[in-house]
């Protein structure tokens, strides 16, 4: 099988037929040439065989979503987590999710109590105590 207009097509245009963004002479075309239809068939399956393969492959991990609701990101980690949740409906969900979540939980069972945070860090900076087995008498 060939093109009835060989040439007359690009194959930036058969992707942009499967996308459902190509223009009235391409789809006119592919809609009148068995050859072409096949050809974009393929690429759009190819396409959602890709979008399936690298879904989700630029979105930041649930850790730095995470650490972003909680306002805990640098500056520039912040704004630039904030600009992927502007474009990503799945990132967006996994935040409004946690910020659900956070709501419903006892913040006891979320948050260690402060007295025992204050405890570890005061033991993490006050000096050792001497060792009793090498004082000398």
């Amino acid at each position: 099988m060939e093109c009835i207009a060989p040439d007359e097509i690009t194959e930036e245009e058969l992707l942009a037929y499967g996308d459902g963004e190509a223009d009235e002479i391409a789809v006119e075309h592919i809609d009148q040439c068995p050859y072409c239809a096949e050809r974009a068939l393929a690429l759009a399956t190819d396409q959602l065989a890709l979008r399936i393969l690298f879904h989700r492959v630029e979105c930041p991990d649930a850790h730095t979503l995470g650490e972003f609701h909680l306002g805990l990101l640098t500056a520039d980690e912040g704004a630039a987590t904030k600009h992927h949740l502007e474009s990503c409906p799945h990132c967006t969900t996994e935040v409004k999710d946690l910020d659900r979540f956070l709501q419903e939980v006892p913040i006891a069972l979320v948050v260690p109590p402060v007295q025992g945070q204050v405890k570890r860090l005061v033991a993490r900076l006050a000096p050792s105590p001497p060792d009793p087995a090498t004082q000398q008498p």
